[in-house]
């Protein structure tokens, strides 16, 4: 899922993350998942990954 770009961080973190239903998801999409929550949490996206970066 693509966000506008001219939203601020705080609009942005009102948007909901939307996980695809599919068996398989595109890497792309995975690490957009991925920074998205990151962002909303304000950790890094290798934290989420338990890589600690």
């Amino acid at each position: 899922m693509k966000l506008p770009r001219d939203l601020s961080g705080s609009e942005r973190a009102r948007h909901r993350v939307v996980v695809p239903d599919h068996p398989a998801i595109r890497i792309g999409t995975l690490n957009s998942m991925l920074r998205a929550v990151a962002a909303h949490k304000g950790i890094d996206r290798g934290e989420i990954l338990g890589q600690g970066r």
